[in-house]
């Protein structure tokens, strides 16, 4: 596979569809957010399924620890929406958002984690506490019940522009607005998206070493979730959020050390 620059495009050879064929074989094996998920479920859902790409920020192995032990949903209940908005002075709310965050270990950085979650709860919620502002904008691009196409790329992606022009991260107390990434993992997670990629350190290995292409977020980011949707889905049905969930559950049979 190739970025020709020029172009603007993605050229794939045999072995990169060799590949994507083996992929296909494993997606009767791999779980898939249904689609439309977040219409059944209620705002705690989506609350915690941003905190989940905040703490996953550095990689997921916290979250594999906390089920191990079978306290993840007792984390999640600590920094719950019900927990979360009871009226309190700013100052106790942060303390007691960074205190979770330590005895739970939730993430590697766990400071600014505690940060980004207090952030976000400043952002997302009315003044009822409730995400509605996040919930409207996910009904009115809704298009789950539409083959997947340019239109339905086009409407993901603003959905997708949304979530990053309001989510928002710390990194060494500085604060900054999420790229790609951290958006189109959400909007897979609650069963909005389907032709959307997110490009964590395992995908962007992926693409280096099988396809000999390094993913850039300016550069080729969207021209890969392009290829994918005019040319990939077309061939073998295989949408680019199923492909990412295939990699994600099974890296180590597709992609042996």
């Amino acid at each position: 596979m190739r970025f020709d620059r020029p172009a603007r495009k993605i050229v794939a050879y045999e072995r990169d569809w060799k590949f994507l064929r083996q992929v296909v074989k494993l997606r009767s094996h791999t779980t898939v957010p249904v689609l439309g998920l977040w219409r059944e479920k209620d705002d705690e859902f989506l609350w915690r399924q941003i905190v989940s790409q905040i703490c996953n920020r550095g990689g997921t192995r916290w979250a594999d620890v906390l089920k191990k032990e079978g306290r993840l949903e007792t984390f999640y209940e600590s920094v719950s929406l019900s927990k979360l908005r009871r009226p309190c002075p700013e100052r106790v709310l942060n303390s007691y958002i960074a205190e979770q965050m330590r005895t739970y270990q939730a993430g590697r950085f766990r400071e600014d984690n505690a940060r980004s979650v207090a952030a976000n709860l400043a952002t997302f919620t009315d003044t009822s506490g409730h995400l509605t502002q996040l919930r409207k904008r996910l009904d009115e691009l809704d298009c789950t019940a539409d083959p997947i196409g340019p239109e339905v790329q086009e409407r993901e992606r603003k959905a997708r522009k949304f979530l990053m022009e309001h989510l928002a991260f710390y990194q060494k107390g500085n604060k900054y607005q999420a790229k790609r990434k951290p958006p189109s993992d959400f909007l897979i997670d609650v069963g909005f998206a389907r032709t959307l990629i997110p490009f964590d350190t395992r995908m962007k290995d992926v693409f280096e070493r099988v396809f000999g292409i390094k993913v850039s977020e300016e550069a080729n980011y969207e021209l890969i979730e392009d290829f994918f949707v005019s040319e990939v889905f077309p061939a073998l049905k295989l949408a680019p959020a199923e492909f990412d969930r295939i990699i994600f559950q099974h890296s180590k049979e597709l992609l042996p050390s």
